[in-house]
This record gives structure tokens, sequence and C-alpha cells, in this order.
């Protein structure tokens, strides 16, 4: 049985082209939209096995949410929905993409609002801080150290990958501020981080070879 299931997302504005035919890590643990901006045609448009989804649209089990928790609140927007299947995919909950069935997703409609509100307030908070402070979280979280360890030479190379965009966009400070905020949470990601590590039923051996088998590195 599978402990969730999702459709195939379309982009809105082109109802031809893919969003999302389920979502991957990398071994750097980047996230990444399976087909993402690729016209819709096979293997797109065929059912798959999957780790993730688009929560665009997405049904689960009960006790997918029983056994591993739901969205983080500290999130708020962005990485919450890697951070919830990479817990699932660490307790080796496992899901399905329905590509007979679709969805058609507006990119950026939330965040949008949500910028348009921060500026107005003279705060900075917007998808390139909440993008930058929330991967730590989730590294922070759900990483384990075996895996750190194994991936090293990845994980810091998709910092310095961020870390230079970041800076060619003129958002260096927002980068500073998002690792300075993320710092200051610390204490109450290590906590849950205890509990995720403890309960956790995949070990960095797996977790690696599966990411390898996405195919993107």
């Amino acid at each position: 049985a599978y402990d969730f299931a999702a459709p195939l997302v379309l982009q809105y504005l082109e109802p031809g082209t893919v969003d999302s035919a389920g979502d991957g890590l990398t071994v750097g643990l980047r996230p990444f939209k399976r087909g993402f901006d690729r016209p819709l045609s096979p293997p797109l448009n065929q059912d798959l096995d999957v780790a993730g989804c688009s929560c665009s649209a997405v049904l689960f089990r009960r006790d997918f949410f029983d056994q591993v928790g739901g969205f983080d609140p500290d999130f708020f927007m962005y990485y919450e929905d890697v951070d919830l299947f990479f817990r699932g995919f660490l307790r080796r909950k496992r899901g399905r993409l329905l590509a007979g069935s679709a969805v058609f997703h507006h990119e950026g409609g939330s965040i949008g609002r949500f910028e348009q509100s921060a500026r107005r307030q003279g705060g900075r908070e917007g998808k390139a801080y909440f993008l930058a402070r929330n991967r730590v979280f989730f590294l922070v979280k759900n990483c384990p150290a075996g895996y750190a360890w194994l991936a090293l030479p990845w994980l810091a190379a998709e910092f310095g990958r961020s870390a230079v965009r970041y800076l060619r966009r003129g958002q260096g400070l927002t980068f500073c501020l998002a690792h300075r905020d993320a710092l200051r949470r610390l204490g109450p990601m290590l906590r849950k981080r205890a509990i995720i590590q403890k309960n956790r039923k995949t070990g960095p051996g797996r977790i690696w070879r599966e990411l390898r088998r996405a195919g993107i590195s």
C-alpha cells in the first residue's frame, strides 16, 4: 500500500508544460521537480513510485501524519514539503504519482502577496529569504551525521553554489540574514532532530543509493 498519492502538476499559464511529475532530491540534498518546464510527453505522463511530490495537490493516509508528523510551522513557506517528505522517506514511506489526473499550479501566487505586504512593512522576508533559512532548518533536522560525511563534497558545493547565486542577484545580505536567523533557531531544530533521527528506519547508505538512483547529482 502507498502512503500518499498525487496527480501530475502542470503549469497554470502553459497547460501543456510540466510543473512537477514527482519531486526529488540530489545527493547534495537540493530539491528538484521531475520534468519541470518540459513538454508533457512520455515518460512524464506515466504513473511512477515517488518519495515526494508537489503539495499543491496530494492525498495522504492518516497514519502518515500520525507516524511522521505534519508540516513544520517554523518553516512557514518553502522547504516545508521537502522537510515533510524527507521525514517520510527516513521512515520508509512511499507514494505514487497518478499521471492520469492533473492539476494546474499558479507558481508564486502565495509568496507574491506576502512579499508585497512585507515590503510595505519594511521587511526583507520573501522567497529568497525563506529558501535560504529553511534549507538550514531542513538539513539540521533531517540529515543523518553519517550521510553528511558521505556527501560532504556535494553538500559543500551546494552551499557554495547557493552563496554565489545570491551574491550575483544582489541578495548577499538576505542570504546572511537568513542564515543568522536560522542559527538563532538552532536549539528547537536540534530537539526536533533528536526525535527524527531516533525514529528513522533508513541509514546513510540507503539514502545515498536512493538519491543516486534519481539520476541527478
